[in-house]
C-alpha cells in the first residue's frame, strides 16, 4: 500500500496525495502537519486553544482532540467530553483513542468513541505520558521517591500485557 506522501500546507489547508489523488483538509489555524504511522497528524491553533487532529490518508477518518473544550470529536460529531482536561491523549494506527485522564487513570475508547476500559497507573507510579500503544499500551510513569534508581532517576518505562504493567526500564 502506498503511504501519503508530498505533503504541503499553509495555515489554513493541508495538500497530500494518496493513491494516485491529490486530497485536500481544510482547517484554520495550522500550526504543524506531519505524516504519523497511518494518519496525517496536525496541530491548529483555533480560538485561544490547541487541536489536535489525526487524519486518515484517505481523508475519511477525522478524530479531533480540543484542548479547551476537552472534547474529542470524531469525523467532526462530538464523541467524549471529558470533565476534567485530560493529560495526554494518543490515537493508535487501529484508530482507537488512548487518553490519560489523570495521573491515575487511564481510559480507552474505540474507533467511534465507545468506552472500552479504564487502567489505573502502576502501584507508586503516576502516569506521565504516553510512549507507545502499538502492540502493547506503553507509558512513561514518574515514580515517589522509594522508586528512584540510584543515581535519582524516577521516570519509568510500563508496558501493559496481559491485564498488568511490566517495568522495562528506566526512561532518560
Amino acid at each position: 500500500m502506498e503511504i501519503a506522501f508530498n505533503l504541503w500546507y499553509d495555515n489554513s489547508v493541508l495538500r497530500w496525495k494518496y493513491m494516485g489523488q491529490t486530497l485536500e483538509h481544510f482547517i484554520d489555524g495550522i500550526n504543524l502537519a506531519c505524516v504519523q504511522d497511518k494518519f496525517i497528524y496536525v496541530e491548529a491553533y483555533k480560538d485561544q486553544g490547541f487541536m489536535h487532529f489525526y487524519i486518515g490518508f484517505n481523508n475519511k477518518k477525522v478524530i479531533c482532540y480540543d484542548n479547551k473544550k476537552n472534547l474529542v470529536s470524531i469525523n467532526y460529531k462530538p464523541a467524549i467530553y471529558f470533565e476534567e482536561k485530560p493529560h495526554d491523549i494518543y490515537v493508535g494506527n487501529d484508530w482507537h483513542i488512548y487518553v490519560l485522564l489523570n495521573n491515575c487513570k487511564m481510559m480507552l475508547f474505540n474507533e467511534n468513541g465507545g468506552y472500552i476500559r479504564s487502567i489505573t497507573s502502576p502501584n507508586g507510579y503516576h502516569y506521565y505520558r504516553f510512549f507507545n500503544v502499538e502492540n502493547n499500551i506503553s507509558v512513561v510513569c514518574q515514580g515517589n521517591t522509594g522508586n528512584e534508581d540510584c543515581y535519582g532517576r524516577n521516570d519509568w518505562k510500563f508496558t501493559y500485557k496481559d491485564n498488568g504493567w511490566m517495568k522495562e526500564g528506566v526512561v532518560y
